[in-house]
Parts: structure tokens; sequence; C-alpha cells
């Protein structure tokens, strides 16, 4: 039965070929683009998964109408944070963020423009990144600290211990070494080199 249909669908591919072709050209080119969307799909989902927490993370957005339409920004006020923080008991913690550019990082003879974030201490509460070395439990304590990936500490330190070594930023900024972060994956959803204390950011 099946040697039948297979010989008749041979037949009738060699007897109309153009339109045959089409049909193939067709069915192929749907189920690459089936496929091509699966996976998007699939690794837009799999995105900060790695999170401990990553069923109780929220991220606010801002809602404008303009001109009869709604825009939604990523983007919210800064006092924003300390009035969830006094006003919403189930929340536990708050973190924001601002990328302002590359920063220029110099250590000795060598510069580097780095991307990068300036961040709330609880970035490291909210976020779980792995921190490699240095101070685990509240690594921007302090606001001369900044926690670097081991690709910038590579960068600047070779293969020397960069814990408690001090990096000057922007030709403004000394900063102390407190932690470094294992490289970030295409796992996360935010990608950088460096974190800084939101105060440097404020100023």
């Amino acid at each position: 039965m099946l040697r039948n249909f297979f010989i008749v669908t041979v037949r009738s591919f060699f007897r109309q070929k153009f339109y045959s072709f089409i049909n193939v050209l067709g069915l192929t080119s749907g189920l690459a683009c089936t496929l091509f969307i699966y996976l998007w799909i699939n690794d837009e989902v799999s995105k900060d998964k790695f999170h401990q927490d990553v069923d109780h993370i929220y991220q606010i957005v801002t809602n404008i109408k303009w001109d009869g339409e709604m825009i939604t920004w990523e983007s919210t006020p800064g006092p924003l944070a300390d009035e969830i923080k006094s006003n919403i008991a189930e929340v536990s913690a708050v973190a924001r963020f601002s990328n302002d550019g590359e920063q220029l990082f110099t250590e000795g003879e060598s510069n580097f423009l780095e991307h990068g974030y300036f961040a709330d201490p609880d970035f490291f509460k909210v976020f779980s990144f792995p921190i490699v070395k240095g101070n685990t439990t509240a690594p921007l304590s302090q606001k001369s600290d900044v926690v670097i990936s081991a690709r910038l500490a590579k960068k600047l330190f070779g293969d020397q211990d960069p814990i408690g070594k001090t990096v000057r930023v922007q030709n403004r900024y000394d900063q102390k070494v407190s932690a470094v972060l294992a490289d970030i994956t295409d796992e996360s959803s935010l990608h950088f080199d460096f974190i800084m204390p939101f105060d440097i950011h404020k100023e």
C-alpha cells in the first residue's frame, strides 16, 4: 500500500515538475519558519530562569498616554523605589539600576570603555548573578565599591587577585573591587561587565 502511494507521488511529481516544486518549496519554507519561531520563543522564555526567586521578581514600567496612544517605558522616577519600600509591605527588596552608557576604566596605562550599570545595593538580593570571588553578601555596601566581571578583571589586572584593588572610572572615581562575577551568559536578559553604586549615578 505504501509502495503504491510512493510510486504515485513520484510519478505525479515528475509529471507536474513546476507545481510540485512550488508545493515542496512552500512546505519547506513553512517548516523552516515554524522551526525558527519555535527556537526564538524558546530562547525568550528561558531567559533569567537562573535567578533563585525568578517567580517573585517584577519589573516596574511607566505607561504614558501620548496623542491618544499608550507608550510604555522601562524608565521610572528614581524616588519610586523609596515609595514602594515604604508603602508596600509585601515587597522585600527594591533595586534601581541605570545604564549611563559606556564608562572609561583606567588601570595604570591601560584604558577600557566598558558597559555596565549603576545599581542599588539590593541589586544582588533581587538577582542571583553568581559571585565567584570577594564579598558575596553585600558587594555594593560602600559608595567606593565596584563589582566587575571575570572578563573585565582579566583585562584590568591580568592574573592578579583583583579583590581590594582600585580602578579609576571616568577619570573621576576611584573604585575598590569588592567582588568578581562570573561572566554573564546568554541566559540573562541583562548583560554587563560592571556594577557601581546608584549613588554615583545620582550625582
